[in-house]
């Protein structure tokens, strides 16, 4: 099996405080381990020598990386990967993947890494924006970009029970399939 990981990194300068590159680090090496060949896409190699490396550039901003992924990079980064499975770190861009691969023809699975929500729920249970992603307004955007994400995926890895029952969570009349 192919494995493309599709990683972003936002603190090049200091890795071991980047989250995404922290499981990227630990998932390559796992499966590595079970002899899956590991293609990373990334501006930094992870450090597991078994994992071929192409470089591709982090997007400079938060909303960068969330709406604008960079499609020519990532569709010549499938072509060389030709993967079986690409997990998308940023999981916004998995509706770019999910194009990427139809154009190139390849017919893999997407599954992206929800590292973080954009949103919470109150105490009584309403959807509200997270303000570290609203700068200008942008929160219910991002929202809709992470929505369409999660429909992109055929699977998704979360990063904490916080983020496993914020996903499960829902406003009233709401629901997840």
């Amino acid at each position: 099996m192919r494995l493309l990981y599709l990683l972003n990194v936002s603190n090049a300068s200091q890795l071991s405080a980047d989250s995404g590159f922290t499981v990227a680090e630990l998932l390559s090496r796992a499966f590595l381990d079970c002899g899956v060949e590991v293609t990373v896409a990334s501006p930094v190699p992870v450090s597991d020598a078994r994992a071929q490396y192409l470089p591709m550039p982090s997007p400079p901003t938060k909303y960068r990386a969330r709406f604008e992924p960079g499609m020519d990079d990532l569709l010549a980064a499938i072509r060389a990967a030709h993967p079986d499975v690409v997990v998308a770190n940023q999981i916004e861009a998995a509706p770019a993947v999910r194009a990427a691969l139809l154009e190139a023809r390849i017919d893999a699975q997407v599954v992206g890494y929800c590292h973080y929500l954009p949103f919470f729920f109150t105490e009584d249970r309403q959807l509200t924006v997270d303000p570290a992603m609203d700068n200008a307004g942008l929160g219910r955007p991002v929202m809709l970009a992470f929505a369409a994400g999660l429909a992109a995926c055929d699977r998704v890895l979360v990063h904490s029970a916080t983020a496993a029952s914020g996903l499960r969570r829902r406003p009233p009349g709401w629901a997840w399939t």
